[in-house]
């Protein structure tokens, strides 16, 4: 029988917030997508949002069958990023902002699985040296 290390509830605060990660990665290809479709704007998850819920615990199921609280169930609210400045096709992605989005996502992803990777051998080794 193998050993479910995903069943820790600070791996399942990890598991949620890879999760929104890779979600908005998806967000972002997508505005890089439209950069020339006239009229589309920007859109952004609210991750401060997520951030704070993932760490809260709210995005943690006790059981697949159960939708995360706080009407989360999507994972957050997808908005359009006000502020930036807009071309004259009133477009305004800027390759340069998504590219540097892509690239923070990047490395929180990466930092995130690293320390994923060592809770769950921290935590296979304190199961196996308790046989």
């Amino acid at each position: 029988m193998g050993i479910d290390v995903v069943a820790n509830p600070t791996m399942q605060q990890m598991t949620a917030y890879l999760d929104q990660l890779a979600r908005r990665q998806t967000i972002v290809a997508t505005n890089i997508a439209n950069i020339d479709t006239p009229g589309y704007k920007a859109k952004d998850l609210e991750f401060s949002q997520i951030l704070g819920a993932a760490l809260d615990g709210d995005l943690v199921r006790t059981d697949p069958r159960h939708l995360p609280a706080g009407g989360a169930a999507s994972g957050g609210r997808i908005k359009e990023v006000d502020g930036l400045p807009a071309r004259l096709d009133q477009n305004n992605v800027s390759l340069d902002r998504e590219a540097a989005k892509l690239a923070e996502i990047a490395l929180r992803f990466s930092a995130t699985a690293q320390m994923f990777s060592l809770r769950a051998k921290t935590i296979r080794s304190a199961i196996l040296e308790g046989r």
